[in-house]
């Protein structure tokens, strides 16, 4: 394109110039669709969040069963890791989630932390992209 863009005839040069303006018209459209198709993932890993949400606070308001609350706050707790990493791969690499999940702490040792999780997820998609 800059050989085409130096040349001496003007011709060559737009038309080059348009090749690449529809290369990167295309690209962009790729990139506008793979961010749709993660904000509506997001917005599905919200939905059911708020559902393991509600379940949780159903179960918990009367004797409950101790394993069923432990199942269930650790889905909430996936829930949870699956939405901030979606949002951290909406936001793309500008995101500060990138930054505080890899400067937060590993936990208590007595549960898996949310940054954690979130990492997890993160190194599980990389290898499927990779």
């Amino acid at each position: 394109i800059a050989k085409a863009a130096d040349s001496d005839d003007p011709e060559k040069a737009i038309a080059a110039m348009q090749v690449a303006q529809a290369g990167m018209q295309l690209d962009l459209k790729s990139i506008e669709a793979e961010r749709d198709h993660l904000k509506e993932q997001l917005s599905k890993q919200s939905a059911t969040a708020k559902t393991a949400a509600a379940l949780m606070s159903q179960s918990s308001g009367g004797a409950g069963n101790a394993n069923g609350d432990a199942v269930l706050r650790e889905e909430l707790a996936q829930l949870a890791a699956e939405v901030v990493h979606m949002t951290a791969l909406v936001e793309g690499d500008g995101s500060r989630i990138h930054e505080l999940i890899k400067n937060a702490s590993q936990g208590d040792g007595s549960s898996t932390s949310l940054a954690s999780r979130v990492k997890a997820l993160k190194k599980q998609a990389e290898k499927t992209n990779n």
